[in-house]
């Protein structure tokens, strides 16, 4: 009996750190769509080629977990546009264009709130991409060729992703404006090619959760 005593006020506080926990679980579900600012960092690229960026799109759902409206782990499944522009001057220009689905997994930190409606938040994480489409165009001042390229390039890639978001809190409503940053941590390339390219893709977008 004595025992039970002893060990009341630990259950009562655990229960009641348990209770506060679950009351300050949120549970947040979100579409967003957006554009993309993409290009390719080339291991032996021409001294007199030159790089452009890309723009394409990007569009998908998310979770939202947060934590004593401080941390958050957020998953997402995107189709993200990547690749990039190589021109040759005077000679031709090629355009790489690759379509992914990506699976990033993110930590996000709340940071503060601006006019009482705007709540800032930094993240980072990783993110985990399939490749569905591989495509280049060929284009000289005489002709213009596109051709299927998804065999010079890995199925998969690996990221590394960074950014920052403010959502806006209009009432039920609640507005999202994300940008990012998503760097290749390996080749992207097929390993069998003698060269070796990274991804680098600047997005922003913007979503409403529910």
């Amino acid at each position: 009996m004595k025992r039970i005593y002893v060990f009341l006020p630990l259950i009562l506080f655990l229960f009641s750190l348990n209770s506060t926990v679950h009351a300050q679980l949120n549970l947040d579900m979100g579409l967003k769509v957006g554009i993309t600012r993409a290009q390719m960092d080339v291991s032996d690229l021409d001294e007199n080629t030159t790089v452009e960026q890309l723009q394409g799109y990007m569009g998908g759902v998310f979770l939202r977990l947060t934590l004593l409206n401080l941390i958050a782990v957020q998953p997402e499944i995107n189709y993200m546009q990547k690749g990039a522009i190589f021109k040759e001057p005077n000679i031709a220009t090629n355009t790489f264009m690759l379509n992914y689905v990506e699976v990033p997994i993110l930590g996000k930190l709340n940071l503060f709130k601006l006019l009482g409606i705007a709540q800032t938040s930094i993240y980072g994480g990783i993110a985990y991409s399939k490749l569905l489409e591989a495509k280049g165009r060929y284009e000289t001042e005489d002709e213009t060729t596109e051709q299927d390229l998804k065999e010079l390039f890995n199925e998969r890639e690996n990221s590394y992703v960074g950014g920052l978001d403010i959502q806006l809190n209009l009432g039920a409503l609640k507005l999202l404006v994300d940008g990012r940053v998503t760097l290749s941590q390996s080749n992207i390339l097929d390993p069998e090619m003698d060269s070796e390219a990274l991804n680098r893709v600047y997005s922003l977008s913007v979503g409403f959760l529910f």
